[in-house]
């Protein structure tokens, strides 16, 4: 049914739940894995209330994003799990459709975290798009989207 999945990670708790339904199907299904994390550009408005230099906000976004790829990488082949490790940087959406595209993968796992109306107010507001939804526009192949409920209202 699949023979390549990418799976989108980010280390958070919810990521963290999806990394090991992730392994589950993967084993199942025979397939091979790929974990991808990705570095986020910072922001301008970073650079200036940071007061460092994008060279260097850089750095520290993608040293972050490598280690959460170590994390995961480690997670998955401790459970007796083989998978490829990624790191990209960029737009998150971009990024998985990119390495997808590129390794012509069959499916995209990523994990979501169903939020309040307030919690989707507040996210909106600063200016945070949910990867999970957008990707389900934007995405050559499948989405396997593992949900987690918040509740913060």
């Amino acid at each position: 049914m699949f023979q390549r999945i990418l799976i989108a990670y980010d280390g958070s708790v919810e990521g963290k739940r999806m990394l090991v339904a992730s392994g589950e199907l993967t084993a199942f299904t025979k397939a091979e894995a790929h974990l991808l994390a990705v570095a986020s550009l910072p922001s301008a408005n970073l650079y200036m209330t940071e007061g460092l230099p994008p060279e260097q906000l850089m750095d520290d976004e993608k040293k972050i994003a490598q280690e959460i790829l170590d994390e995961g990488v480690a997670q998955f082949r401790e459970r007796g799990f083989a998978v490829v490790g990624h790191l990209a940087v960029g737009d998150p959406v971009e990024e998985i459709c990119r390495l997808a595209k590129e390794l012509n993968c069959d499916l995209i796992v990523v994990g979501h975290v169903h939020r309040s109306t307030l919690g989707r107010w507040w996210q909106a507001s600063v200016g945070r798009a949910s990867v999970s939804k957008s990707l389900l526009d934007a995405a050559p192949c499948a989405v396997f989207v593992a949900r987690t409920v918040v509740d913060d209202e």
